[in-house]
């Protein structure tokens, strides 16, 4: 839209601004907050989310916070016998 109203140049940097903001959330803003709600440092999350995605796609970079935070939970409260 922004093309065809005002031209190559303006839609260029609506696209440039939309990208930066998806890359700061998703780089910076998500795994801090995924990891102040999971009580994970926020690299921590953002490798589970890489290897998550690597290994299974898109389901498994949904699924990679919640079963990472389980397993920490895991080892750090082991059952005992």
């Amino acid at each position: 839209m922004a093309l065809v109203a005002k031209g190559w140049l303006v839609a260029l940097i609506v696209v440039a601004v939309t990208v930066a903001v998806q890359q700061i959330e998703g780089h910076v803003l998500a795994p801090q907050i995924y990891g102040k709600a999971l009580d994970l440092p926020g690299a921590v999350i953002l490798v589970a989310i890489t290897v998550g995605s690597v290994i299974a796609g898109i389901a498994g970079a949904f699924l990679a916070a919640p079963v990472t935070s389980v397993v920490v939970a895991l080892l750090r409260h082991p059952r005992s016998t």
